[in-house]
């Protein structure tokens, strides 16, 4: 923390702002799921432990440019080194209409404002102190990113790369994992961070961090034991009880924050939160120690709440009452190809038992077009059946097939290295020069992206409005929108829910207490009085 006297009064009373060592900006795009994204605040939490100060500005995305310019001038100084963005919720739509003769790939756009936007950006961020460089980050920073506005890359996991670098540019450490590509970007390439101990590092969330958000994110566990073959995540194929946060650790972190902040509600992180017995256990004896009850959404293996039944009363216990599952297919020749291959019967029986053992406990899934072996009809089919109630999900959604182009992404899948195996072929002239424009012998990308469309318009009532089943992941943050209790939700998850209500009311207006509540904490530790 770094302190800057300036001038003084008759009185002989002395002012002096704090300012932060860096700058993280990032945002979460989806137009009802308001929980900040984990990656930024994670890296804001290693750095804080180093010694270094660091600010969070979630929801870049909202704010206009003498909003931003505003924080910055609160916020930053002459020992301010560094300015991040955060790219993986990054949205792009306005990026993707921005002017196309400035050569910058539209995945590469740093605010969802656009180009001109982040322009004016990077030019008022130098004008305050030409020495402050630039870092991106998240899902979308590659090794072969190309934005000249962009100093250093960090690739994959950046706990270690980002302490790393601010030791680099404050005291002239050496940058560990690094090279410079073929368009002049420094990357820092330790994607998986394996000097990182995840069993032992909490996170500590600050005021500036969590503002007026009722439901955080957390990472309980990192990696899956499973290896999907159109998965792409890393640390897939982790062996039972790698990666797994302390007992003591958790403690700490869900009670400080209800202390603190009144947060009870999470949504867990972890790619397969039920993939470990033992893991369970400990969780509920952390929950039973606690002074209240958690809430909590999780991705979960529906196959295995079938091989582990004694699983789904722990789940319960432990507080989780939003379940979203990775059912992917209901065709069972497509599911073995992909790794799912546990009896589909099973799978709808033990969705039935938890509607009936546990109806506050509201579930969903997605569903993938375009896998191999799966015809239109097999996936109309499958809808039908979800319509009809027969396969008991509150909610679903159908995603078009992404084969990640090799060499263009940070993580690949078996069928983005092997996609010829499974019938694919590329026919070139991308969408997108992260993804191959594929066909296989049932449809093709964009068949796949018109298909998943279709079928997620399905979810209309007879009236012909949207059956608004809101995701687990808005679910959660009831509190949040402080309108609408679980229950009511699980309850008219099948009839009219008024999305536009949160859309253009209730969104809006957190935006609002988030942008003036942040100004105001910022406004307050920038200026004491001495």
């Amino acid at each position: 923390m770094r302190v800057f006297l300036y001038g003084q009064s008759v009185a002989c009373v002395k002012l002096y702002n704090i300012m932060y060592d860096a700058i993280i900006f990032t945002d979460a795009w989806d137009e009802f799921v308001n929980i900040p994204p984990l990656g930024a605040y994670k890296c804001a939490h290693s750095l804080r432990k180093n010694g270094y100060t660091c600010l969070v500005i979630n929801h870049i995305g909202e704010f206009e440019f003498d909003e931003v310019t505003s924080l910055l001038d609160q916020s930053t100084g002459p020992d301010t080194r560094l300015i991040g963005f955060s790219s993986t919720f990054m949205h792009n739509e306005a990026a993707n209409k921005s002017d196309t003769n400035i050569l910058v790939k539209p995945n590469e756009i740093l605010v969802p404002q656009g180009i001109e936007f982040e322009k004016e950006l990077i030019k008022y961020i130098r004008s305050r102190c030409n020495h402050i460089k630039t870092v991106v980050g998240g899902t979308k920073a590659t090794a072969n990113y190309s934005n000249r506005d962009i100093d250093y890359v960090c690739v994959g996991y950046s706990e270690v790369s980002i302490v790393n670098l601010m030791d680099h540019l404050c005291k002239g450490d050496e940058l560990q994992h690094s090279h410079r590509n073929i368009f002049g970007r420094i990357i820092i390439d330790d994607r998986y961070a394996p000097s990182y101990e995840f069993s032992k590092e909490d996170m500590i969330w600050l005021d500036t961090d969590v503002v007026n958000h009722k439901c955080l994110p957390i990472e309980i566990g990192r990696g899956c034991i499973f290896q999907c073959k159109f998965c792409s995540y890393p640390l897939i194929g982790k062996k039972n009880l790698d990666y797994v946060k302390s007992a003591v650790c958790l403690q700490h972190e869900l009670q400080r924050n209800y202390d603190l902040f009144g947060v009870k509600n999470y949504l867990i992180m972890d790619d397969t939160f039920n993939d470990n017995v033992e893991k369970l256990k400990q969780i509920e004896s952390v929950v039973s120690k606690l002074d209240f009850q958690p809430a909590f959404w999780a991705y979960i293996r529906l196959d295995l709440l079938c091989t582990k039944p004694e699983t789904l009363d722990m789940l319960y216990r432990i507080g989780v009452r939003s379940m979203h599952f990775g059912i992917d297919t209901m065709n069972p020749k497509t599911a073995r190809i992909i790794g799912k291959g546990f009896n589909r019967d099973k799978l709808i029986a033990k969705l039935d038992e938890i509607a009936e053992r546990y109806p506050d406990v509201y579930t969903g899934s997605g569903f993938i077009a375009g896998l191999p072996g799966e015809t239109p009809d097999d996936i109309r089919k499958t809808v039908g059946r979800l319509a009809s109630g027969e396969i008991k999900l509150h909610h679903w959604e159908f995603y078009p097939l992404y084969i990640e182009r090799p060499g263009m992404v940070t993580h690949t899948s078996e069928f983005g290295r092997e996609f010829e195996k499974y019938g694919y072929v590329d026919q070139g002239t991308p969408r997108s020069e992260h993804a191959i424009n594929w066909k296989s012998p049932t449809m093709d990308r964009d068949e796949s992206i018109i298909l998943a469309k279709e079928m997620n318009l399905m979810r209309r009532d007879h009236d012909g409005q949207w059956i608004y089943s809101p995701d687990t992941s808005t679910l959660m943050q009831t509190t949040t929108y402080g309108k609408f209790p679980l229950k009511y939700i699980i309850e008219n998850s099948r009839k009219i829910f008024k999305s536009d209500l949160i859309t253009n009311h209730l969104r809006p207006t957190l935006i609002q207490q988030y942008k003036k509540q942040l100004s105001e904490l910022v406004a307050e530790k920038s200026k004491k009085v001495l």
